[in-house]
């Protein structure tokens, strides 16, 4: 049982690792495998915790490297491909993490309430990322404009990623999404929907109306932040 747990964690951690650039993972993939399989099995061998908490800790650690990476990798390129790179890896990552923990190593029995800490740092983080990409943005183009509409374009990728990752694990595995306590007290808490699955995607497709352009407006605010915190800085030297 434990040698299955290993190769299907092994599995989707070496998925993640397919968003660091090409040459980056040619060269410390093997080493990177090799030290996250020694740290799944010290875990197992010692009965810690291998859930939410674990894999939020171990993506949200290499949503930094591998933003580090790709910033470096786009270095000297086009700098207006960056707003798009960071959206789409910081989307496929969050979507990773929708994945994992509602359907690979679901809790049916833990409330979002007690994951307070952990989804309030992804929410900062994907904000500072939101603001990167208007201070990446702006290094050519000193527009808060620019800065702007780059922090806005990665949050609408951020965002429909996410939203559109929780309407197919919804529907494609939602013999195990109508267990999670969140959803079932929600459902008995109202009377309009008789039935769970239409239920859920009403809420789903809800979210998506208002969920994008809402991230659209945070996102241009904090790329204007980024692209204004660029230009009071270099405006100093």
């Amino acid at each position: 049982m434990k040698t299955d747990s290993t190769h299907k964690a092994l599995t989707l951690y070496k998925a993640l690792l397919h968003l660091y650039p090409f040459s980056y993972r040619k060269t410390f993939e093997a080493q990177i495998l090799q030290t996250f399989r020694d740290h799944y099995r010290d875990r197992q061998e010692n009965n810690e915790d291998i859930g939410f908490l674990f894999w939020a800790d171990i993506i949200l650690d290499e949503v930094s490297n591998i933003l580090k990476e790709r910033i470096a990798h786009l270095r000297g390129g086009v700098n207006k491909m960056n707003k798009y790179t960071i959206g789409i890896t910081i989307g496929l990552l969050l979507a990773i993490i929708a994945f994992i923990s509602n359907v690979v190593f679901p809790s049916p029995n833990v409330s979002d309430d007690q994951n307070t800490v952990a989804i309030s740092l992804a929410y900062l983080l994907m904000f500072f990322i939101w603001g990167l990409s208007g201070y990446l943005e702006s290094k050519k183009n000193k527009r808060l404009q620019a800065g702007a509409i780059a922090g806005a374009v990665t949050a609408v990728i951020t965002t429909a990623f996410v939203m559109v990752s929780f309407i197919l694990i919804d529907n494609l595995f939602f013999d195990t999404v109508k267990q999670q306590v969140d959803k079932v007290t929600a459902f008995h808490n109202q009377n309009t929907y008789h039935d769970m699955r239409v239920f859920i995607n009403s809420g789903n497709v809800r979210a998506l109306i208002i969920g994008i352009p809402v991230a659209g407006i945070i996102g241009a605010c904090l790329g204007g932040v980024g692209s204004g915190i660029r230009r009071l800085r270099f405006a100093k030297h």
